[in-house]
């Protein structure tokens, strides 16, 4: 495959500035559903990209390979954190800036305008940009829950630190927010939400576990209710009672997220309390058959 530095003198012409001050990097694993009109917003915008796949099986691969502006490469994922830190902070990219999406994100020319309103200003080494979410393709008018993202950094940096399951700015870091909304509109089928939130499940268990947790998360592993409160926090105080069957939907979505994360944990409690248990069990045989043989 070319390399990324290729791809930036092939597209310089078309591209002009626009291609030495920012690279995109979109992170998937099996996102056929949503790669597509990722990098066709990417292409709009002229800026080389740089597509990062954790073992697809679904032409995720494939499919990105047809646009004539994008790199593709194998790349083992272990978490977000670990992959900002090596785009950020490790690989040379080729360009001062590394902008860095998940592909079921969609940059729009009104955002990628702004991002290099920003950088041109050269006082900020962050830029976040609010999300506008999507369920099931219609627009969530109100009612997200979703802060907003850091998406574009100023390279030769490690701006990250672990938290909940995910990760955050440093305290230090020089952000600029934008006004324009990055796109949030995933439409992988229902089971993969409900297979992340399995995974999330399990993450917030390990956490539980080690201590490494905030209270928020100590009553999501707790009790179920805590995705009811969301659901109620989102409908009412943040009206998205008024944004239709979107806002029914993704409260829903908040309602399923909390019950599944907290099934989880309950299960792994379960099965922590059923080996501690066994090996109980266990010890006591040992110990009775060893009174009870003959000397």
């Amino acid at each position: 495959m070319k390399s990324a530095s290729t791809v930036n003198q092939s597209t310089g012409a078309a591209q002009g500035a626009d291609c030495t001050t920012l690279s995109a990097v979109v992170l998937v694993k099996d996102e056929i559903a949503n790669i597509a009109k990722c990098l066709r917003a990417l292409a709009k915008c002229g800026v080389p990209t740089l597509v990062l796949d954790s073992g697809s099986t679904d032409g995720t691969q494939r499919e990105a390979a047809r646009c004539e502006h994008v790199v593709v490469e194998d790349f083992k994922y272990i978490n977000h954190l670990q992959a900002y830190r090596y785009l950020t902070a490790e690989r040379d990219l080729g360009a001062p800036w590394v902008l860095i999406l998940d592909a079921d994100m969609e940059v729009s020319q009104q955002l990628w305008n702004e991002l290099q309103l920003a950088i041109s200003r050269g006082n900020c080494d962050a830029i976040v940009a609010p999300i506008q979410m999507y369920v099931d393709g219609a627009p969530l008018l109100r009612g997200s829950l979703c802060p907003p993202k850091p998406i574009a950094f100023r390279a030769g940096q490690d701006y990250f630190v672990a938290t909940g399951h995910g990760e955050k700015l440093a305290p230090q870091t020089r952000v600029y927010t934008t006004l324009a909304s990055l796109a949030h509109n995933d439409l992988k089928p229902y089971a993969a939400y409900v297979a992340t939130q399995v995974r999330y499940g399990e993450q917030l268990y390990r956490r539980t576990r080690s201590g490494d947790c905030r209270v928020r998360d100590r009553l999501r592993a707790a009790t179920p209710v805590m995705g009811f409160v969301s659901a109620v926090y989102s409908l009412v105080l943040r009206g998205g009672v008024f944004s239709g069957r979107a806002g029914w939907a993704y409260a829903l979505d908040r309602i399923l997220a909390g019950l599944i994360q907290y099934r989880v944990c309950l299960e792994q409690k379960n099965a922590a309390q059923f080996t501690v248990s066994s090996g109980d069990c266990g010890s006591s045989i040992a110990a009775c058959a060893s009174q009870e043989s003959p000397h």
